[in-house]
């Protein structure tokens, strides 16, 4: 358990802080003590003295318990360089490589910087639409067949692509 102070103690100061309760039995008495030896306002509060005094009954120590993480297998700038290597060939590739689900995604948004995207569908052709985009396909079409430029001038402000089924890509 961490200790609830701005400032973090030294395992001496923890020592004598629990040494201190087994004699005093008085957080104030502590505290006062605690001033005279290391100076003025660097005292614990009673909720940190309290703290260390228990983490001291129970476990026999003022350490804190050591944190469990996942082992890691390689390190991070490794698993990047997999990472970029998998989503320039596909990304499902990246998907199938054998690195924990939450290391790729903080891979991914952290250090390389891509983030998923997800579309919404917010307009759907209607039947009476039908009409008006085949003459809109017609007039493109002739214009790219008679312009030389017209694909240089032409400007999409997204990037979906439309099937005939009504599946978005």
């Amino acid at each position: 358990m961490p200790l609830p102070m701005a400032h973090q103690l030294t395992l001496e100061q923890c020592c004598k802080i629990a040494a201190w309760q087994e004699v005093f039995q008085s957080p104030t008495a502590i505290h006062r003590k605690f001033e005279k030896v290391y100076g003025h306002h660097t005292a614990p509060t009673h909720s940190t003295i309290y703290a260390i005094q228990s983490k001291f009954l129970k476990r026999g120590s003022v350490l804190d318990k050591p944190r469990s993480r996942w082992p890691a297998t390689t390190t991070i700038d490794e698993n990047t360089k997999l990472l970029r290597q998998a989503f320039v060939k596909s990304q499902r590739t990246a998907l199938e490589l054998s690195i924990n689900k939450s290391l790729i995604q903080r891979i991914l948004w952290g250090v390389i910087k891509l983030y998923p995207y997800q579309y919404q569908i917010v307009q759907r052709l209607q039947v009476e639409d039908y009409d008006t985009h085949g003459e809109m396909c017609e007039s493109l079409l002739y214009h790219y067949q008679n312009e030389s430029q017209f694909l240089e001038n032409l400007w999409f402000n997204d990037e979906f692509i439309f099937h005939l089924s009504g599946r978005v890509n």
